[in-house]
């Protein structure tokens, strides 16, 4: 019998990658096409940062403007020397 892995655990492998993800891949990936919204993304995103102690960055689309996306960030990295800062420092992104 095989053991069912959790969603936070799902979400917490796909971001491992250090990719962004937006919340559509997020919502297809990890919860299914019948999800029915994004709330529950970021409650999982809240969950993993306090379950493993790491830092995950939240920045908008520029052109989509529901469109988030979602990176980890390695301990050693500060968040002023990550790409996305700077092509997303219009205010909107968020250390979570």
């Amino acid at each position: 019998m095989s053991e069912k892995i959790s969603q936070i655990n799902r979400l917490y492998d796909l971001l491992l990658d250090g990719n962004s993800h937006s919340t559509n891949e997020i919502q297809e990936k990890i919860y299914g096409r019948e999800h029915l919204g994004y709330a529950n993304i970021h409650g999982r995103i809240t969950d993993i940062r306090k379950k493993y102690g790491v830092k995950i960055i939240n920045f908008k689309d520029d052109k989509i403007k529901s469109l988030s996306y979602y990176q980890i960030l390695p301990p050693e990295i500060a968040l002023e020397d990550m790409p996305e800062y700077s092509a997303y420092n219009g205010g909107q992104e968020k250390l979570i």
